[in-house]
């Protein structure tokens, strides 16, 4: 119960980090793009994965200190051995073969998060993240055929009202959709930005659910490895077909591009290690709660208040804390209804226990 309870608060907690982050890099990639006229979405997102680097040399320090192989002087091979022995143990892969499982990832993580940059100069704030929320039903069904998830009947009417306070903030939007001439690109890059971005939640929390904390960086630190080494071709791809020429920012746009960068980074820790804690779809629904968070950003930006769009942000909190509910009931053991798929998934749910 302790250890649930536990689970319980980390999770929260991510999820608010989560939002936080990704709010705060929606306003600057805008900010960057649109104030400082800097569009530059391949080359921002290439940087922003390949810096993930930055996880896997801490991860390797940390099992340099953590298990004394810095003892084996005047021999760089057998501390490099003694860390891949100490990963394998853990894991059950050597850094190498984390390193190969991590390029599908980063080919994923890359195309998701450059569809969502393309996008961010063709539409709002809030409409991208109301449409970028589609992705938890692509979570939601892979959850179910890919992990065994069995949610429940309550947990099921959460995400229903979850959604439904969705389509009442794209529907205040509406006048302001319609009014754009390429709002319908925009639509269909961020469509098929949330696809990939369900792919990976999915499919990380697959094959990487016993990893701890160190394992997670070191998974992250091969993503980022594999986006430096592998997709550098793209810019020079781009930059020699003029769809975007290569320029490193400077002035205003070098401030806002670091910090987007930091950004990005912590946004990567927070959703990955969120997901080993949690689930995907408990990731997913909580970031839905970016909504009520942009609208309020929106109005503190000067943009005029709007009921529909306050009701909506007010559905979605109370969707939210209906699917906490559920979630809380279920580590207690308690009954919350049926599950839509039969008997609950009494393995998974103990393997995440045990991992708390």
């Amino acid at each position: 119960m302790q250890a649930s309870k536990w689970s319980h608060i980390i999770g929260y907690g991510l999820a608010l980090a989560v939002i936080v982050s990704i709010v705060g890099g929606t306003v600057m990639g805008q900010y960057l793009q649109d104030k400082c006229n800097y569009l530059k979405p391949y080359f921002l997102t290439y940087t922003n994965a390949s810096c993930q680097i930055i996880f896997g040399m801490i991860s390797l320090a940390w099992s340099l200190h953590s298990y004394k192989v810095t003892k084996e002087r005047g021999s760089s091979f057998k501390c490099w051995k003694g860390i891949n022995q100490v990963v394998a143990a853990e894991t059950g892969w050597t850094v190498f073969q984390i390193w190969v499982r991590s390029i599908p990832f980063a080919f994923t993580s890359l195309c998701a998060n450059y569809l969502y940059n393309i996008a961010l100069p063709y539409t709002n704030l809030a409409s991208i993240l109301s449409l970028e929320q589609a992705s938890t039903i692509f979570v939601f069904i892979l959850s179910i055929l890919v992990l065994r998830d069995r949610p429940s009947h309550l947990k099921c009417y959460s995400i229903v009202v979850c959604l439904g306070g969705v389509l009442i903030v794209a529907f205040a939007d509406v006048s302001a959709i319609l009014s754009a001439d390429h709002s319908i690109l925009g639509d269909g890059l961020i469509l098929a930005s949330t696809m990939c971005t369900a792919l990976y939640m999915v499919f990380y929390a697959k094959y990487m659910s016993n990893f701890n904390l160190k394992n997670i960086f070191l998974f992250l630190g091969c993503v980022g490895l594999s986006t430096l080494l592998l997709f550098w071709p793209g810019m020079f791809i781009l930059n020699y077909t003029r769809f975007e020429i290569f320029e490193f920012p400077s002035g205003d746009a070098l401030i806002f591009y670091l910090l987007e960068i930091l950004v990005s980074l912590c946004f990567a820790a927070f959703l990955n290690v969120g997901i080993i804690y949690t689930t995907p779809l408990f990731m997913r629904i909580t970031i839905i709660c970016t909504i009520p968070v942009s609208f309020v950003l929106d109005l503190i930006m000067g943009t005029p208040w709007n009921w529909v769009r306050a009701g909506g942000a007010v559905v979605i909190v109370c969707g939210f804390t209906l699917f906490s509910y559920s979630s809380e009931k279920e580590s207690r053991g308690e009954p919350v209804g049926g599950s839509i798929c039969g008997a609950e998934n009494e393995e998974l749910e103990g393997a995440r226990e045990e991992r708390s």
